[in-house]
Formats: structure tokens, C-alpha cells, sequence
């Protein structure tokens, strides 16, 4: 008879949980596990750029289905990869390094090929993004200036003066028509695109500006910032529509929905949210106090997944519908533990549970099958229950324990 407790307590780990489906998958932007500062989708859905922070910064692409690393560019003369952009048409990626280089690639055959590091000389740069075209992209940085560049040859197509202060965020309208630029004074800029010339200028915040982002109908700029707020604007005019102030801390980045449906945001108070483009009624919270500071999100072009980069360098892909399906979101309200695991032929579950709940606990198969129904009914304060799992087959289990409607899910992994 083999022995249960050869392996007992290999850790007791009393992890704080999302009341939801667990992340697609989880990936680390590199091996040291320094902060993710730039992530984004390729619009066709397929891949993920990462960018991270050094030392030892790490370029690498992600298979969005899978999370498979498809490539990787480990020069350790850069430094840290402050934000990561692709093209419309999947042929380009680009980022912008902290000293203000901006690098290209081409990816038209089965690997990246860089076609230019340029020196943008704003000193320190922040932001990148490109065109609906394919044509141009756009960088803002420390000297005040936003900067446009032919992608093909990386030449300076145009400098847009009149920020007074460093310009973090920069992003063009779908459209192709408008360029907004967000500085660290709180000041947006709204230039033509194809001329460089000055539309507006709105005072929007009273603290720096970390992300801006035209709506996918081109007709309001949404914006995140130090003070913890989100504001939505009318691009015509520059008249605020909206006001969020759900984060406590800095709103680090921002994305919309491609059908206008949602706001979703990242913040440095370790959560990540999803609002109502139209109420901002905040619809879910996910506080990931797991991973730090949510730092960067893209979202796919199919409205239902979003990747993340945090500040522990996870690179996390999430799914909106399994996100709305649950009650609550919330990694640090309930703590469960499970030992051992991996498990051989029993396991035992903890539940720390301030209050007496409507409680069950379930085991799935990773077919989503349910194996176990181990408990339901009113759970009583803090509650332990031993279960002999012999007759489970070896492989991946799935714990969800159900306290008054949110569900909080464990991944267990038998192996006799």
C-alpha cells in the first residue's frame, strides 16, 4: 500500500483567489521575474508581444492559444522595454526603451527580423504606437515632443512640438486621422495626423497622464491617470462625457473593447477592472495581489480575451466571459488551502472563512467534468475536509469552492 503521507505537505499553500475562472494561461516576460511593462495583441488574435523590464530586458512573443514562446530577443544592451505595439497588419511589432531607442521589427516569415533601432533622443521614452495604415508610428518621451517615423525606414516623418511636459502615452484615432498625445502635467494634444497640426488641447487631469485611447468609433478619447481616475472626453469639442474613479491608485493603462462594449483598466493597486463604455458602471474587479501591480493590458480583437503584464513579470491572458460569468472577483477574501498537491490518494482542503456561508465545494476533471461533490450547505466559520481520491485517474483537477455565489477555483494535480 503506498504511503499517504510520503509526500504530505509539500506545501500548504494558502493562496488568495480569484472568485472566477483561473487565467487562460500564465507566462513570465523573463526569467528574473522583473516587472511586464508593455504587452499587445496582434490583431489578427494569434500572437502576444511582451516587453519587459531589466536588467536583462526580454522581447518575446507569445502563441495566444497556447501560450507557447514562438521567439525571443535577449540583448542585454537594452533596457527596459516600456511599451510594445503591432501593426494592423501583423507585418510589424515595435517598442520604445526606456533611453528612448525605438526598435522595429518585421515579421512577415516564421521569425522577427529587426529593421532599425533608432535613438529618439527625447532621453527617456514611454509610448509607442502605430498607424491604422501600417504606415507610421508615433513615440512620445521626455523632451516634450512626440515623433512620427515612416516604418519601413524609420525616418522622422514629423516632431510635434507643445507639450510642456514629458509625454507618456500617444496612441492614433481608428481612423487614421488624429494623433492624441498625454503628458505628465495632464495636459492632452489632438493633432492632425496627416499634417501635424495642433486641434486641441484639453486640460484633463491634474497629474500625469499614463495611457490614452480613442474609442473605435473615433469620437472620444478615454484616459487614465496618477490620480486614480479615469475620464472620457468628446473628441470635437474636448468636453468631458465621463468620470470613473473606482482605482485607488495610479491608472498605469487603459484598452476598449473593438465592439465599444467595455473599458477595461490596469492600476498600481494591484487590480484590474471592467466598466461600461457608456455608464462606466464598474461591471467586475479582479484584485491580483498575487502578481503586484497590474502594469499593461491589449485587448483581442474578438472582444472576449486580454493580456496583461504585472509587476511580479507575468504575462497573464484572461477571457471576459469567464470573468462576467462570476459574482465577484476578488483574490484576497477567501483563503483555501489544499495539501498535498500534487496528491496521491487523499486531499485535504482548509477553508478560513470568517462568516457562516452557503457553501459547496466541487471537483472537476479538465473536461469539466464534475468527479467530487465534497460538501454542500451552510459552511460553519473555518472548516477542514479530508476526501481519499484512489479511485481518480492521474492528471489535472480543477477545485472550485462556492462561498454565497463567488466561486474560487484551484488547479490540483493528481499523481500516484
Amino acid at each position: 500500500m503506498k504511503k499517504t503521507i510520503s509526500i504530505i505537505l509539500l506545501s500548504l499553500l494558502f493562496i488568495q483567489f480569484n472568485f472566477a475562472q483561473t487565467p487562460v494561461w500564465v507566462r513570465q516576460a523573463q526569467p528574473d521575474g522583473v516587472a511586464c511593462l508593455g504587452v499587445s495583441f496582434s490583431n489578427d488574435g494569434t500572437k502576444i508581444v511582451s516587453g519587459s523590464e531589466c536588467p536583462d530586458a526580454r522581447v518575446r512573443i507569445w502563441e495566444a492559444s497556447t501560450g507557447n514562446m514562438l521567439y525571443e530577443n535577449s540583448d542585454t544592451l537594452m533596457e527596459c522595454y516600456m511599451g510594445a505595439a503591432y501593426s494592423a497588419n501583423g507585418m510589424y511589432f515595435a517598442l520604445i526603451e526606456e533611453t528612448g531607442i525605438l526598435s522595429v521589427y518585421s515579421y512577415m516569415g516564421a521569425t522577427p527580423q529587426l529593421l532599425y533601432n533608432i535613438d529618439t533622443e527625447t532621453g527617456a521614452a514611454y509610448s509607442v504606437a502605430f498607424s491604422p495604415d501600417n504606415m507610421k508610428v508615433v513615440t512620445g518621451g521626455d523632451n516634450d515632443s512626440v515623433y512620427v517615423y515612416d516604418v519601413t525606414s524609420g525616418n522622422v516623418l514629423m516632431a510635434l512640438g507643445g507639450h510642456t511636459a514629458n509625454v507618456l502615452a500617444v496612441t492614433f484615432s481608428p481612423n487614421g486621422n488624429l494623433i492624441a498625445s498625454a503628458d505628465q502635467s495632464g495636459k492632452v494634444k489632438i493633432w492632425n495626423a496627416a499634417s501635424g497640426a495642433l486641434v486641441n488641447t484639453i486640460s484633463a487631469h491634474n497629474s500625469a497622464i499614463n495611457t490614452i485611447k480613442f474609442s473605435p468609433d473615433n469620437l472620444s478619447i478615454v484616459t487614465g491617470a496618477n490620480d486614480h481616475m479615469i475620464h472620457k472626453f468628446n473628441v470635437s469639442n474636448g468636453n468631458m462625457t465621463g468620470m470613473i474613479h473606482e482605482h485607488t491608485d495610479a491608472v498605469n493603462q487603459i484598452d476598449i473593447t473593438q465592439n465599444q462594449q467595455y473599458i477595461i483598466s490596469v492600476s498600481d493597486d494591484q487590480t484590474i477592472r471592467i466598466f461600461d463604455f457608456a455608464s462606466g458602471t464598474e461591471l467586475k474587479l479582479i484584485n491580483d495581489a498575487v502578481r503586484g501591480a497590474q502594469i499593461t493590458i491589449s485587448i483581442a480583437q474578438d472582444n472576449n480575451r486580454f493580456v496583461v503584464g504585472t509587476g511580479n513579470g507575468s504575462v497573464v491572458l484572461w477571457r471576459i466571459d469567464e470573468i462576467l460569468s462570476v459574482k465577484d472577483l476578488n483574490f484576497n477574501n477567501i483563503k483555501v488551502a489544499v495539501s498535498p498537491n500534487p496528491a496521491q490518494e487523499f486531499i485535504k482542503i482548509t477553508i478560513d472563512n470568517e462568516n457562516a456561508s452557503q457553501t459547496s465545494i466541487k471537483l472537476f476533471d479538465h473536461t469539466g467534468k464534475q468527479v467530487m461533490n465534497i460538501f454542500e450547505g451552510m459552511l460553519q466559520d473555518n472548516a477542514t475536509f479530508t476526501e481519499n481520491i484512489k479511485h481518480l485517474a492521474n492528471g489535472q483537477y480543477l477545485l472550485n469552492v462556492n462561498i454565497n455565489g463567488s466561486i474560487t477555483s484551484q488547479p490540483i494535480l493528481i499523481h500516484k
